[in-house]
This record gives structure tokens, C-alpha cells and sequence, in this order.
């Protein structure tokens, strides 16, 4: 057996030296590779940067007004602006309470105010907790031969607590302004029809809900009166509506048949996936499918070291950026309406200067570790106010709410199947409120620069290069 195994150990060392050879050989070869990779890269940056330097916040609303005329973005949501909605449309600034802007494009649509705007939303919600306590006991029991004898038992006791939560959600949202229907307030949620309305559960599920619409009809709590299309109705199901004249002289004819259109086409568009509100002379869309798509437009995405890259992932963001704006709005596109400008108001407030939503754009691109509480263990919710302005530059204060984590243990009495009652230890988080106030500067110059690519005021240098952006990008 020493002699076998002898023969079979002893080739071992020179195997592991030749293994050994190779393997360093290896790793100078990957090391070489890996240097000419690096290399081949830092040219292609070098190469790519004039290109990388032309991207810009607004090219893709440049690109949207270009191809939807009617829709004509601002430079910048300004402070002039907001109390422009605040004086003559009722807008209320208690929409923010809950929310931190991490996105807002200000355009007008047919000559009428519309915000795009991404947001933080924070609430309260609940949470479950749970927590075991594993028991043992001893019973007597009989055994097979008809004597007593103990036996040991043992069971997994569990209890579960509800407890206040802090809970965060990304939102996207569309706000139109319009005086028209001005005293109209109605709302409605996606109706959860099947796609395809044609198949036999399509046909039963509009059945179901045309007779739900006559119920409401003859409900004498509710002054509701049924539309002659009842398609419209029974899908659009704002049945909540409290004022049925204007909202027929909003919704006409032409306008119901082009709402369904909307709500019927999944092959082009998104279907029936957006809430609708009307608040008096505002309007709130929250499409679904626009949760699905960055509205910030940060050129730094778009920076690539290869250019077939680049060229792909341009086309394919603003492709679906176009595609998802357009049918956010396509709402109120299709209601005749909205295409006739609210009357020209002037405001004696000549604030232009950047609005605190845009200074809570600023703060949450930058993140929360800059200004949440040393303690804070969530998400923040970033607030911002104005504190002075001078030489083209904002001081703004800057305040993150969180919530800091303190271990608690609840003990909920539970009956154990020996008959006895225990207290299972349920561990569980309590949230309290940490906030932290830090200020920040903002100079103007740099909205002023990212929104030279608009429709309206672009300088002629940053056309020009803007017309070289997308004839190397679109080719």
C-alpha cells in the first residue's frame, strides 16, 4: 500500500509547479488585458466627452415641444408662477404637506398652467410584528400496557402586535389648471375592465357595471343622472360628480367618445390606468404607467463611452418619455375644452426666482445623508423654504423629517396547550419624529443655464449645439 501510494503522491509536487506556472502565467495575461481594457476605456471617455458635455436637463422637453406644439415648457417653475395659481385658480399649498418634490416641469398646455411633477409621499401606515416562546410540560398519560408514565410536551406559542408605521411612496401626478367647470368636484379610479371588452367577460363585467349605474339612478341620496352613453358612464364612473350640468358642458359628446378611446387603447397606450380628481379649477391625473419613468431627465444617464450605447439608450428614454407623457395628458387632450386658453391674467408679483419646489428637487437629487437627523433610520421628507436672495443666489433652509428606530418588546398573554396562559415577548420598532434643518445655496445661474434647451429663450449658442446633440445622437 506505501509503495502504491508513494507512486501515486510523488508526481504531485512538479504537477502543483507546472499548475503554479501556469497560473501566474494567467494572471500576468489577465493583468495585461485588463490594462489594455482600461486603457481602450479613458480614450473612449476622452473621445466621448464633447458629446457627454452637450446633454442637458430640458433636451427631452425641448424634444416634446418640438414634436407636441402645444405644450410649451418654462424654464423654471418660479415663485411668480405659483402665486400666479395661488391667486386666480384656488391652488392650496396644503397638496405639499405630505409630499417632497422630486421633480416638477412647469409648462403651459394650450396656453393653461400644467405641473408634471414626481414626489416623495410619506403617511402613517401599520406594521405587523411577530414574536414565539417555545413552552415544555409534563403530562401523564397512560401507556400501552394500561400504566401511568409522564411524558414531555412542548408547543411554539405565537402572537403577533400592530404598530404605527412611517411609510414612503414614489408618485407621479399631473396638475391642469382651467377655469372651466369651475365648481365642478368629482373623482374617479381605474374601472378594472378586462382589455379586451369584446370577450364574453368583457361583455358581463360592463353588463354588471351599466346596472349598477341605473341603481345610482334611482339611489334618491344621490342627485346623479346617467349619461346617454352609457359606456362612458359605466368605464369613466365618476359617479361621485356634484354638479352635473358643468360636468356635461366639460365632458360633450366629442369629449366621452375620446376619454374612451383612451381608456380602451392598450395596444398604443396605457389603457384605463390613471386616477382622475377635479378639485374646482384644478384637475389631478395619476397615470400608473408614468411611475415607470425618471421625468428628471439628469444628463448624467445619458454619459456612455460607447456611442452605438448611447445612441440605443437616447432613443429608447425619450422615446418612452414622450410615449408616457403624452398619455398622461391625454385626458385632457380629449376634451375640447381645455384646448381654449383660461383669459389672460396678469400678477403684480414679480418674484422670478426659483419656487421652493424646485429647491426640493434640488435637495432630493442631491440625497438625504446631507440633511437627515444624525439619528434618523427611514427615508426623509425634504421641506424647503426661502431664505434671502442676493447676487443671483438663493439661501435656502433646508429641513429633512424622519423618524428615529427605539426597541420595544410587547408581551401578549397566549394559552399554551398545557392550559396555562404565557406572555410571549413580541419585539417591535417605535418611530418618533427627528428633524434637522440645514441650509443650502442655490444660485440661479444654473437653471438659467439648464434651460437654455426650451422652446422659448434659448440662446443661439446652445441651439446650435443642441442641433449637434441629435445629429450625432439621432443620426
Amino acid at each position: 500500500v506505501w509503495v502504491w501510494l508513494t507512486g501515486v503522491l510523488a508526481p504531485l509536487p512538479i504537477i502543483f509547479f507546472i499548475l503554479n506556472g501556469i497560473i501566474k502565467e494567467s494572471q500576468t495575461l489577465i493583468d495585461d488585458l485588463e490594462h489594455d481594457r482600461d486603457s481602450h476605456i479613458r480614450r473612449a471617455r476622452q473621445q466621448m466627452a464633447p458629446l457627454n458635455a452637450l446633454y442637458d436637463w430640458h433636451q427631452a422637453l425641448a424634444l416634446v415641444s418640438q414634436t407636441l406644439p402645444v405644450i410649451a415648457f418654462d424654464s423654471v417653475l418660479t415663485s411668480e408662477r405659483l402665486s400666479y395659481l395661488r391667486t386666480f385658480f384656488g391652488w392650496d399649498d396644503s397638496w405639499n404637506t405630505d409630499k417632497s418634490i422630486k421633480c416638477v416641469h412647469s409648462a403651459l398646455l394650450y396656453g393653461n398652467p400644467v405641473l408634471l411633477t414626481q414626489y416623495i409621499q410619506h403617511w402613517i401606515g401599520f406594521k405587523q410584528y411577530q414574536g414565539s416562546l417555545r413552552i415544555d410540560w409534563t403530562e401523564q398519560v397512560r401507556n400501552s400496557k394500561g400504566n401511568w408514565e409522564t411524558q414531555t410536551r412542548s408547543e411554539t406559542l405565537n402572537a403577533t402586535v400592530t404598530k404605527p408605521f412611517p411609510e414612503y411612496a414614489d408618485r407621479t401626478e399631473v396638475l391642469h389648471f382651467h377655469d372651466a367647470a369651475r365648481n365642478l368636484v368629482f373623482s374617479r379610479q381605474p374601472s378594472g375592465m378586462p382589455k379586451n371588452e369584446t370577450g364574453w367577460l368583457g361583455k358581463v363585467v360592463l353588463w354588471w357595471k351599466k346596472n349598477q349605474l341605473r341603481k345610482e339612478a334611482t339611489n334618491t341620496k344621490r342627485n346623479f343622472t346617467p349619461m346617454a352613453n352609457q359606456d362612458f358612464d359605466a368605464i369613466f364612473a365618476a359617479l361621485d360628480r356634484n354638479n352635473d350640468l358643468e360636468f356635461r358642458l366639460l365632458f360633450t359628446v366629442l369629449a366621452q367618445q375620446e376619454i374612451l378611446k383612451v381608456l380602451r387603447d392598450s395596444e398604443h397606450g396605457f389603457g384605463d390606468d390613471f386616477k382622475y380628481t377635479k378639485r374646482n379649477m384644478v384637475t389631478f391625473i395619476e397615470p400608473e404607467h408614468m411611475n415607470q419613468v425618471d421625468f428628471s431627465c439628469n444628463p448624467a444617464i445619458f454619459h456612455s463611452y460607447d456611442l452605438g450605447a448611447a445612441r440605443r439608450f437616447f432613443r429608447h428614454y425619450h422615446a418612452a418619455f414622450f410615449k408616457s407623457l403624452y398619455f398622461g395628458i391625454a385626458p385632457l387632450l380629449s376634451i375640447p375644452e381645455y384646448h381654449l386658453p383660461t383669459e389672460h391674467r396678469t400678477v403684480d408679483d414679480s418674484d422670478t426666482s426659483a419656487s421652493f419646489w424646485e429647491m426640493e428637487s434640488v435637495s432630493n437629487h442631491r440625497g438625504d445623508s446631507p440633511f437627515q437627523h444624525p439619528q434618523c433610520v427611514t427615508r426623509n421628507l425634504i421641506k424647503t423654504s426661502q431664505m434671502a436672495q442676493a447676487d443671483g443666489s438663493q439661501s435656502v433652509s433646508v429641513t429633512a423629517y424622519g423618524y428615529m428606530g427605539t426597541p420595544r418588546v410587547d408581551y401578549v398573554t397566549v394559552r399554551g396547550g398545557d392550559q396555562n396562559y404565557h406572555y410571549v415577548p413580541v419585539h417591535w420598532t417605535e418611530y418618533n419624529e427627528v428633524t434637522q434643518t440645514s441650509s443650502m445655496r442655490v444660485m440661479d445661474a444654473s437653471f438659467a443655464e439648464a434651460s437654455t434647451l426650451t422652446m422659448q429663450g434659448s440662446s443661439p449658442a446652445k441651439t446650435v449645439q443642441f442641433k449637434s446633440l441629435l445629429s450625432v445622437i439621432l443620426g
